[in-house]
């Protein structure tokens, strides 16, 4: 680190004509305990310390009198390309506790004390603690500290969840294997320990204090799917060595950066990747490294991708990209690249595929029971306001409550619908209407009925409506805003008396129907404008549940671009997956269509990937989307205007509480620096 990072900027400078008088007013301005005395061009002279002017007050000087006799003449000074590393050595060396920093013409730029050195060092030693956590967080076995009494002390997320998993005379037969190699005192070796339950190869260091022993970190690595694969395969001893070398040798790439983009630390297997010495990649932009990659989504956005596949070194890989963050600051990004043992991986996710199968089969049948065809597994993401909505719907599904289903066209409202019925205790049919695609003089015979004769045209024997075909089942009614006012009145009498009549008929049909409407209008609006009944609104809206928009969870895009895939599979498209370079324009892209646009787009990439492989290049450019419904162009660009104004405010707010520190605000408003940058270049803050 560099001392321009730490050193005061802000500072007033003395000449020899300065008396004393002005002296103590620039020191009681100046957080500092010396200032810098320079000649006419700005050149260091001396300096001034607080304590010579104490001094020459308590002599008895006058406050009148130029500070030239009183100067420091022989001054320790820095360069300012200087590292905090030489600071400290200087300061030490020559016993003081400050230091001017000049440049190259001599002239003082700055001011260094010992106080700011300890703040780098700190600053430092959190970095490289939090950059170790995720290290060791993400470790591909289960790390765990332990003390005399087999106590733990401290562990990973694959310690805490093997060790959860496992029963206590499990962990005691652990715990005997690394006594016996504790007490023989034998090199950390690794140990194949095979249980009831799983294979584990165990190894073990003791802990030691003053040389006594402490305690002791037990690394344990799950071998259990690699054997049972081992077996099914029923390889010879000779191909049984050769995966587990295999399997052995499979190490990631792993690249950690710090807030600037710039390499702090890479591993052994990204320098065999590149082929250079890891000397050669230390501080480099890894944005040169990886140019592909989608790093500024990750840092301003907090972007995650996970296993996306990714061109590296003419190589197929997968790319892991994640920010190391602390106290909602971007302290960095981790970047993992799997490069070796893939044929292994899609062996493994070819029988995974093949479970999944089975598994969608077994839904499929039970969708068809229900007549339906998605369920609340079909809902991909795992985003928070995804998963609220979920959680509301099966809620929702207990009951024969009415559900009311909020949200822009193309969110995905149909397979709520779906969801809930499947989820139900309702044992009849899932009927869907869309309430705009039927005529107005056709919609009470549709939704109720009629007898034979009821009308001129009507078919002979009469005709079941709607209502009576769901019955002990779910009736979706889609598009309910676009209900005409005669139906939503006899659409509330049903609602109300739980009981429907034919057209032309005086029998009563009671109603064990489950009501779900759906629309994407402003029904609060319409209750103003008069177009849509208040009464009808309150019967509907007992389980109100908001279906997000895509910009809203952009987080759940891979998870989404992977169901879709999914089924343009089935329909016969040839289609290997997508590339990181094509995710990540997906993921910066605010989706006014929604789900159903994201579908058109991928499904136009599909017929434009010639090798099976969807890259950027077979995406449409982002502002030439195809649009899956109409929009409203000015709406869409007020909406966008108002976000953005609101946005600026908040930010020029937040600056003013923080008397403008810039490090403050982003704590405040949880973005990162870069983030903060960006957004007052472009509001011209």
């Amino acid at each position: 680190m560099l001392i321009r990072e730490f050193m005061v900027e802000d500072f007033p400078c003395l000449t020899e004509t300065t008396t004393l008088q002005q002296a103590i007013h620039y020191f009681l301005e100046a957080p500092a305990n010396m200032l810098p005395v320079v000649s006419e061009h700005r050149e260091l002279v001396g300096i001034m310390t607080r304590n010579r002017l104490l001094r020459a007050i308590n002599e008895g000087s006058s406050l009148a009198e130029p500070i030239a006799s009183f100067i420091k003449r022989d001054v320790v000074y820095l360069e300012d390309d200087a590292t905090i590393e030489e600071a400290k050595e200087a300061l030490m060396s020559n016993n003081v506790g400050h230091a001017p920093i000049l440049n190259a013409a001599y002239q003082p730029v700055g001011l260094l004390s010992t106080a700011q050195i300890f703040t780098a060092y700190d600053h430092l030693y959190e970095r490289l603690e939090n950059q170790w956590q995720l290290v060791i967080e993400h470790l591909p076995f289960a790390l765990a500290t332990f003390d005399l009494h087999k106590t733990i002390l401290s562990q990973n997320g694959n310690a805490k969840k093997l060790y959860k998993q496992l029963s206590e005379a499990e962990r005691q037969a652990i715990f005997a294997i690394t006594d016996d190699m504790l007490e023989e005192e034998l090199a950390p070796i690794r140990q194949k320990l095979t249980l009831p339950s799983r294979t584990l190869l165990v190894q073990c260091f003791p802990l030691k204090r003053k040389k006594q022993h402490v305690g002791m970190v037990i690394i344990v690595e799950d071998w259990t799917n690699l054997e049972t694969l081992t077996n099914e395969l029923k390889l010879s001893r000779e191909w049984q060595a050769k995966l587990q070398s295999t399997m052995s040798l499979a190490y990631d790439a792993l690249i950690l950066t710090n807030e600037q983009g710039q390499i702090t630390m890479v591993n052994n297997g990204c320098c065999e990747l590149f082929h250079t010495e890891q000397q050669q990649l230390l501080q480099q932009p890894i944005r040169a490294l990886l140019p592909d990659l989608d790093f500024a989504g990750v840092f301003d956005k907090g972007l995650h991708y996970v296993n996306t596949p990714a061109t590296i070194q003419g190589m197929q890989c997968l790319v892991t990209l994640m920010p190391l963050e602390s106290q909602h600051e971007t302290l960095g990004i981790i970047c993992k690249i799997t490069y070796r043992g893939l044929k292994q991986l899609q062996g493994a996710l070819k029988r995974v595929t093949e479970l999944e199968k089975q598994v969608t089969k077994y839904e499929s049948e039970i969708q068809s029971i229900k007549g339906t065809k998605y369920s609340f597994a079909s809902i991909a993401g795992t985003s928070q306001a995804i998963t609220r909505a979920i959680t509301e719907a099966t809620a929702a599904a207990k009951s024969r409550s009415t559900v009311l289903l909020r949200g822009e066209s193309g969110t995905g409202k149909e397979l709520f619908a779906h969801g809930i019925h499947v989820a139900s205790a309702q044992t009849g049919h899932f009927v869907e209407v869309n309430c705009a695609a039927i005529p107005k003089e056709l919609m009470e015979s549709e939704f109720f009925g009629y007898e034979d004769g009821a009308f001129t045209g009507a078919k002979r024997g009469g005709q079941k409506g709607k209502f009576e075909i769901a019955q002990n089942g779910t009736l979706f009614l889609d598009e309910i805003g676009d209900m005409s006012l005669d139906l939503q009145a006899k659409l509330l009498r049903v609602l109300q008396e739980k009981e429907f009549s034919p057209v032309g008929s005086a029998k009563k049909i009671i109603v064990q129907t489950k009501i779900i409407a759906a629309t994407n209008r402003d029904l609060e609006r319409m209750i103003v404008d008069g177009t849509f009944r208040q009464d009808l609104y309150y019967r509907l809206n007992i389980m109100q549940i908001h279906i997000p928009p895509l910009r809203e969870r952009l987080d759940d895009v891979p998870a989404i671009v992977e169901a879709i895939l999914k089924s343009l599979t089935a329909e016969g498209f040839y289609i290997q997956g997508i590339m990181q370079n094509a995710l990540s324009s997906l993921m910066q892209y605010t989706w006014p269509g929604n789900v159903r646009e994201l579908h058109n787009v991928l499904e136009r990439a599909a017929n434009l990937a010639i090798d099976g492989w969807i890259t950027r290049d077979t995406l449409p450019a982002l502002g030439e989307m195809p649009r899956a419904i109409s929009e409203k162009p000015a709406a869409v660009e007020s909406m966008a205007t108002i976000l953005a104004d609101k946005e600026r405010q908040l930010i020029v707010e937040a600056l003013a509480r923080n008397g403008g520190n810039k490090s403050k605000t982003c704590k405040e408003l949880g973005y990162s620096r870069t983030w903060l940058y960006n957004k007052m270049q472009e509001y011209q803050l």
